[in-house]
Order: C-alpha cells, then sequence, then structure tokens
C-alpha cells in the first residue's frame, strides 16, 4: 500500500479552502500516507500548503469520460486503502466514479453550497444513494444542522460524522491581542455572493453612525471583479466614507486584518436559492486570536457562536438586530473583567471544537475503526 488515503479533489489547493488544507496537513503529520490526486494544481496557491510533493495532477482532456478513466489509472497506481472528496459535489463528480471502478472505500465531507444551493448541489436522492452504497464508509460534516440534513436524507447514523472545518493554530499569531475597549474598527470576511450578507452588514453600520458611534467596516473580499456580485457591493459601499471593500487578499494578510479589527462581523443569510453558509472558517480564526464575533443562526453557525457566551447572533437579514447585537458587545467591552472571560471562553470553545487536532481526532478514529487496513 502506497498510500493509506487518497484525496480527490476537482482542482486544489485553493484559497478559501484552508480547512481542506489543514487536514490533509495534519494526518501526514500524524504519519499516514496521504496523497492529493486533482485535476488542476492551483499553483499561485502552493506556498501555503506543505505536502507539494503528494499533489499529483491529472489535467482535464475536454472529455469527462477520459477524465474518469485516467483518474482511475492514475489512483490505481497509488494503491490507497481509502478515497475521499471534499464537497460531496465532488465526490459525485469524481470520487465515487473511481473508488465505484476500484472497489476501494470512499467517503466526503459536506459543507454549505454542495448541499444547499438549488441548481448546484447534490440532490436528496443522489445523497441518499451515496451514502448508502456499500463502499461509503464516511459521511463527514462540519456542523449539527449539516448532520441532520445527511440523516433526513436516509444516510445510516454510523456513516456520520462531526469534522468542523479545521483551523491549524501554529498559523496564526501566537499571542492573543488584548481585549479590545469599544467597538471602532470592523471587518466582514468573504466571497461577494448574497448568502454573506455584506449590505446588511453595511447597513447596521450606517444605523450605529446615525446613534452617534464611530465605526467603520472593512469588507475584505466583498469587491472581487471576477464575481458578479463584487461590482455592486463595491458600488454600494463607496456611498459611504465610513465602509470600504477590497478584492480577497492573502491569507496572511487577511488574518492580519481580522487580528487588527474589533469584532468581526458573520451576517450570513440563506439566499434565495437556497445558497448558506455552514460555519465559516474565519470565525474560528477570529475567536482563536481573540477577535470578537457576531454573526446569524444560519447554517450550523450556532454550534460554534453560543449567544452571548462565545460571541453574539443576530437575526439573520436583519440590520437593526445585528446593530443591537454590536452595541451589547460594546458595553460588554467597556468591563475589561467580562471582555477578558468572555474571549477566554470562545478560545476555549474553538478549541475544543474546531482546532485542528480535535476534528482529526475525530475523522482518524472513525477511519481506523472503519478500515481495517488503513495504517500509518
Amino acid at each position: 500500500m502506497l498510500n493509506s488515503i487518497v484525496y480527490l479533489q476537482d482542482q486544489h489547493p485553493n484559497l478559501t479552502e484552508t480547512f481542506v488544507s489543514a487536514e490533509i496537513s495534519e494526518l501526514g503529520r500524524r504519519s499516514f500516507p496521504v496523497a492529493v490526486v486533482t485535476k488542476q494544481i492551483n499553483e499561485q496557491y502552493l506556498q501555503n500548503i506543505d505536502y507539494n510533493d503528494r499533489l499529483v495532477e491529472v489535467p482535464r482532456s475536454g472529455d469527462e469520460q477520459t477524465d474518469i478513466q485516467n483518474l482511475i489509472e492514475t489512483v490505481k497506481q497509488l494503491q490507497p486503502a481509502y478515497i475521499h472528496s471534499h464537497f460531496v459535489t465532488e465526490c459525485n463528480g469524481i470520487g465515487f466514479p473511481v473508488a465505484k471502478a476500484l472497489g476501494i472505500p470512499f467517503g466526503f465531507t459536506v459543507h454549505a453550497y454542495d448541499i444547499w444551493l438549488r441548481g448546484a448541489r447534490v440532490e436528496p436522492e443522489t445523497l441518499n444513494a451515496l451514502g448508502n452504497h456499500p463502499l461509503c464508509v464516511t459521511a463527514a460534516s462540519e456542523g449539527t444542522k449539516h448532520k441532520q440534513y445527511l440523516l433526513a436524507c436516509g444516510i445510516p447514523e454510523h456513516k456520520l460524522i462531526l469534522t468542523p472545518n479545521s483551523v491549524d493554530q501554529k498559523r496564526l499569531p501566537s499571542e492573543r491581542k488584548a481585549p479590545p475597549r469599544e467597538i471602532k474598527r470592523l471587518v466582514a470576511v468573504g466571497r461577494p455572493v448574497p448568502k454573506k450578507g455584506f449590505f446588511v452588514a453595511i447597513d447596521a453600520v450606517r444605523l450605529l453612525r446615525l446613534q452617534g458611534y464611530d465605526v467603520t467596516l472593512e469588507i475584505i473580499g466583498g469587491a472581487d471583479p471576477g464575481k458578479p456580485l463584487g461590482p455592486v457591493v463595491a458600488q454600494y459601499a463607496s456611498h459611504f466614507p465610513f465602509v470600504t471593500a477590497c478584492p480577497m487578499v492573502s491569507n496572511k494578510e487577511a488574518i492580519e486584518k481580522i487580528r487588527s479589527a474589533d469584532a468581526l462581523l458573520m451576517p450570513s443569510i440563506i439566499a434565495e436559492n437556497g445558497d448558506s453558509d455552514g460555519i465559516p472558517t474565519v470565525m474560528a480564526e477570529a475567536m482563536l486570536m481573540g477577535v470578537p464575533v457576531i454573526a446569524t443562526d444560519v447554517g450550523s453557525i450556532t454550534d460554534l457562536i453560543i449567544h452571548e457566551q462565545t460571541g453574539f447572533i443576530s437575526r439573520s437579514g436583519d440590520p437593526a438586530s445585528l446593530a443591537e447585537q454590536l452595541l451589547k458587545l460594546d458595553t460588554l467591552l467597556k468591563d475589561q473583567t467580562q471582555a477578558v472571560a468572555f474571549l477566554e471562553r470562545a478560545f476555549k470553545h474553538v478549541s475544543g471544537q474546531q482546532e485542528i487536532q480535535a476534528s482529526v481526532n475525530v475523522l482518524e478514529h472513525h477511519l481506523t475503526e472503519q478500515i481495517p487496513g488503513l495504517r500509518r
């Protein structure tokens, strides 16, 4: 056996999918032979990973069936005991066909668009068929609502595990910042897609300004010109001198911007097409750095944000509710003893859930139980 685990991904690595690379890196540190087979290596992001020597590219041929056959031949040579894909869309498209052809156990991790975005998602009937296939041993999800959905689709419970999007804490600044004393500089992070709720964030800040609060907002990634909504977000932000919107920056620069903020906003909504956030990784990164988070109850966010204990929850799509929660945070920060205790609770909660070791512990335990041939 040359590789215990092969990850099959359409393209890899990706700037906004640090949770995938964190998981693969951690498995490698645990001495599991892991390879990543992909149709496209994104060379501009190779500096963000530490397993370049285990990336195998099988370039697209222009014919889907030829691509599958080429992937089958490549994976066959790697001799894995298990095949995994992040995003069930990628499992359905390439992971499952390869695993079925080779008779190798497989699994997948669901996130958000791949089960909720109508027109792009894997439909419930197909999810049911995948999850009940004899070769399927793992249906991982990043949160409780995801798991409940998979159960409702009829996937056997013994195949379900919770592996929240992981954060490799070693990639974050070694020291947590001191608690802010008030809310002045706010950030929101994400691609310019409707589910991110950036317009809600802008309007909430407008409401706070009307009440006399000197608050600014930076939307990191919201003005990406390559996305249809990017110019729209940028134009709306340009009407207000206290709001800035920029294209997506490097992971390192984004971390620096978040760390220097007084709070992170995650005003997620459920879009008209059903698209929704799961548990955005950026929230865990902020909490690990000592930055307060205000979010909504969309997806499985409340697994991470316990209202008034590890963060604040506002009503989805409601600028007034978001502004109200920001004022609650501002009041809390004025009592530094309370602020320290609040941020410590958030840190401990996220460390137990989404720090990379905790998540991979669950995955490792499950796989070694399900696949006798899996070894380090």
